[in-house]
């Protein structure tokens, strides 16, 4: 565990949540970290390293009480944890349950290329009013470069992406979607691949989310 994250960050009073950029380095073996409030039991993960590599993923995560958050490691490697940013009780934010709404290695099939999976926001424990969720993206085992898009599934797929995966690799990235009306939140596969969906927070009326829009790309 990391003790009271808020004084090594300077922060005053009790934040309802942090804004972390979790970092594995040098990892001896591929492998994955966790980042949770202390205290609390979660199956999901947030960054997926490989060895050698510097790996960072973000993490919106609760402080326990006494102000730590804990990050379990399943090899020996490196951990960087940098604090950029904290919610206060204004922000309505919840980031102290996180769960695992999706993982096709259940089923031991492959989502199919070009395929939607929808996530029940409210099935998954959370609050399908939420104006924000907060979740994490993992692909595996890909067949062919692709990549994944996370939107509100009544708005229809947008042009952009959440995370970039090539065979072999195993690629986390942090989103906040808006579900539909309906509490919904759709996830695209390019290619076929694996495919897990951590949930790990919401946030109310602060946050004004919506169907993403591509504001750059160069190669246009």
């Amino acid at each position: 565990d990391i003790d009271d994250v808020r004084a090594r960050a300077g922060l005053t009073g009790e934040p309802s949540a942090l804004a972390v950029i979790a970092t594995a380095v040098d990892a001896a073996q591929p492998g994955w970290l966790r980042v949770v409030t202390c205290g609390s039991d979660a199956e999901t993960s947030n960054v997926n390293y490989v060895s050698g590599a510097a790996t960072p993923n973000l993490v919106i995560v609760e402080p326990d009480d006494s102000g730590r958050i804990c990050i379990t490691a399943v090899s020996a490697l490196h951990l960087v944890v940098d604090v950029f940013g904290a919610f206060d009780d204004d922000a309505d934010i919840s980031a102290a349950t996180t769960a695992r709404a999706f993982d096709s290695r259940d089923s031991h099939l492959l989502v199919d290329p070009g395929s939607v999976t929808v996530i029940d926001v409210e099935q998954a424990g959370f609050d399908p009013t939420a104006d924000g969720i907060v979740l994490n993206l993992t692909a595996t085992d890909a067949a062919l470069p692709g990549y994944a898009t996370a939107y509100p599934c009544a708005a229809g797929r947008p042009t952009a992406s959440n995370l970039n995966v090539a065979p072999g690799q195993v690629v986390a990235n942090a989103a906040i979607i808006a579900p539909d009306d309906s509490g919904q939140i759709c996830v695209y596969t390019h290619e076929s691949m694996h495919l897990i969906v951590d949930l790990m927070g919401e946030i109310g009326s602060p946050f004004q989310g919506w169907r993403p829009i591509r504001a750059l790309d160069t190669r246009g």
